[in-house]
């Protein structure tokens, strides 16, 4: 098996668990992490047994360096995604894939010219709930879509560490829109959406933003999300899906429990996520790694990935209508 050389743009929070992940794959060496915060940089790179760098162009210059986990902040995604294909560095991009059309298809156009292998971290695909009700759909198990409907909530500490300068809908909602159009399989043709900014609005983002969409061969879907919660329920978020067909009917809850509940007297209750990177033995899994391991994979076999340019570009669509009609009061028409 050829060894991968891979670089992490980007360790904060999901930056960090992509380049513990790629240290312990096999057929793959983290080469090296790029952030600006030196003190976490050398701190993850000392861990982690792999070159510091505070400039990414001079980690992704290097020669042994194959492909690259951007985790930088959404209003960072053009220049580091275009910078990497130029370079011929195979690209997995955090979702969002960006937060405007025109900076979507600057992407877009940069790495369709350079041959690389190109996806965007929609993680949900890869959990094991949600990837064996899209099979059950396209199975034709529930026969045709007739509606989808999501609701996903964060906790406020989400909402005030990450509202400045983005939406609830780019940083959660645009998870549902994703796997709403995944399961659909439809073009979206008018979004409706109301929001409600009553506690976060200072920081110019939303509170709750629901929106609903139609599609083009006559299904609807709804996608709720907010950041509000108290942190005192200590589940970081919780969320439910409804796949409603012409002849059956899905549900997927995540309650706020995680089917694994742990109290203590300093830290009360807490329910640690089983899905998507539980760590136990020292070894991160969950459906983080297995989008890793199917991106590299991508890579060595040349095969397209499960998330495709493409379709990372209609959530951002469907994520800005809503947001538009929310702030006019009107309905959107989506193009072609």
């Amino acid at each position: 098996m050829k060894e991968i050389g891979v670089g992490v743009i980007g360790t904060g929070f999901i930056g960090s668990k992509h380049a513990e992940i790629y240290a312990s794959l096999e057929g793959c060496r983290l080469v090296g992490i790029c952030d600006v915060n030196q003190e976490r940089l050398h701190a993850q790179c000392e861990k982690l047994h792999c070159r510091p760098f505070t400039d990414y162009r001079e980690l992704v210059e290097r020669d042994d360096v194959d492909a690259v986990s951007i985790c930088l902040p959404e209003a960072n995604h053009v220049g580091a995604s275009v910078d990497c294909a130029q370079r011929g560095k195979h690209i997995l991009l955090e979702k969002p894939l960006a937060t405007s059309l025109e900076d979507c298809d600057r992407i877009l156009e940069a790495v369709a010219g350079s041959g690389v292998t190109f996806t965007v971290g929609h993680l949900l695909r890869f959990d094991p709930k949600y990837a064996q009700a899209y099979e059950y759909v396209r199975s034709g198990g529930i026969g045709n879509i007739v509606q989808v409907k999501a609701q996903r909530n964060g906790m406020i500490s989400a909402g005030y560490g990450a509202g400045r300068g983005t939406s609830v809908m780019f940083h959660v909602g645009i998870h549902d829109v994703d796997l709403m159009l995944w399961f659909a399989d439809d073009s979206p043709i008018r979004v409706s959406a109301e929001k409600a900014d009553g506690v976060l609005g200072s920081l110019g983002t939303e509170d709750a933003v629901l929106s609903t969409v139609k599609f083009r061969k006559g299904a609807i879907g709804s996608v709720g999300a907010s950041w509000v919660l108290n942190d005192r329920l200590g589940s970081g978020v919780n969320a439910s899906m409804e796949i409603i067909g012409d002849k059956g009917y899905i549900s997927i809850d995540l309650g706020a429990e995680r089917g694994l509940r742990v109290f203590s007297d300093s830290d009360g209750w807490l329910f640690p996520d089983l899905w998507h990177w539980p760590s136990f033995g020292g070894t991160m899994g969950g459906a983080l790694e297995a989008q890793l391991r199917h991106f590299l994979r991508c890579i060595r076999e040349q095969t397209p990935p499960l998330v495709s340019g493409a379709e990372a570009r209609s959530a951002v669509a469907v994520v800005l209508a809503a947001l538009e009609s929310a702030s006019k009061g009107v309905p959107v028409t989506l193009g072609s």
